[in-house]
């Protein structure tokens, strides 16, 4: 299993109990973790064999804990920071941290290694740019691995997408039917981003946010207004390309 594996079930019922979080199944872990990260976001990971029922009853005992933790991150997080490229710094990629190290690269490439984002020392706004780019990338292999399957659960073709700075939007759907993402999209968990793709998909027969959009996002996604809320608190923090101007001392 992967972190694109289906946990609708698992999702369910936690919306049942009104939680909203990342879920993910963990190989090598015997009990279920529950964290919650800057921003408010919940981290759930359990094992493989987890039933929905007995989730539910783990997350149920903790609710009150959640709550706390939950507020006190939410408060934790400044809105959408501006980085200082420095080493340690810290880089989201669909809810994961990477922090960032500065290597020698001849390609002024960007690369993940285990938990480092490398990147070859350079101005900030050089080296911002080169992220964005990685950002893209990123975000065009999660597209290419889960757009067919959310067209063909809509019944839609396969649209045309981009992905590029869209302002304050992270989705739109134009008259034209291509779909364009924001490329800040992709530091969010898995499950706040399959929420934009089903919602501009919707877009393409529904294009207003009347009754029949709402029913049509519902069936593809049940919890979607606890994910547009979650999408709400973890979209404010995110990274939207801003840096400090003035170079770090070398060795940081």
């Amino acid at each position: 299993m992967n972190r694109f594996d289906d946990v609708t079930a698992h999702r369910q019922a936690l919306a049942e109990l009104g939680v909203d979080c990342q879920l993910e199944i963990s190989v090598r872990s015997r009990t279920v973790g529950i964290s919650v990260a800057p921003g408010g976001l919940i981290t759930i990971r359990m094992p493989r064999c987890t039933e929905p029922r007995d989730l539910v009853e783990i997350v149920r005992r903790r609710m009150e804990w959640l709550a706390r933790a939950r507020v006190q991150q939410m408060a934790s997080a400044p809105a959408h920071p501006v980085k200082r490229m420095v080493e340690g710094e810290s880089y989201s990629l669909l809810g994961r941290n990477h922090r960032l190290r500065f290597v020698d690269l001849d390609d002024h490439s960007v690369r993940v290694r285990g938990n480092w984002l490398e990147v070859a020392r350079e101005a900030p706004t050089t080296m911002a740019a080169e992220i964005i780019d990685w950002y893209k990338r990123c975000g065009r292999e999660w597209l290419d691995q889960q757009l067919p399957r959310w067209a063909l659960l809509l019944g839609v073709p396969f649209p045309h997408t981009r992905i590029e700075d869209l302002g304050t939007r992270w989705g739109h759907c134009d008259q034209n039917g291509i779909v364009r993402f924001h490329w800040a999209l992709f530091q969010v968990p898995n499950s706040l981003v399959e929420l934009v793709l089903a919602h501009e998909l919707v877009h393409l027969t529904e294009p207003g946010h009347g009754a029949r959009f709402q029913r049509t996002l519902a069936r593809l996604i049940p919890d979607h207004h606890a994910r547009f809320e979650a999408l709400t608190v973890v979209g404010s923090r995110s990274w939207m390309g801003r840096v400090e101007s003035s170079m770090p001392p070398s060795g940081i």
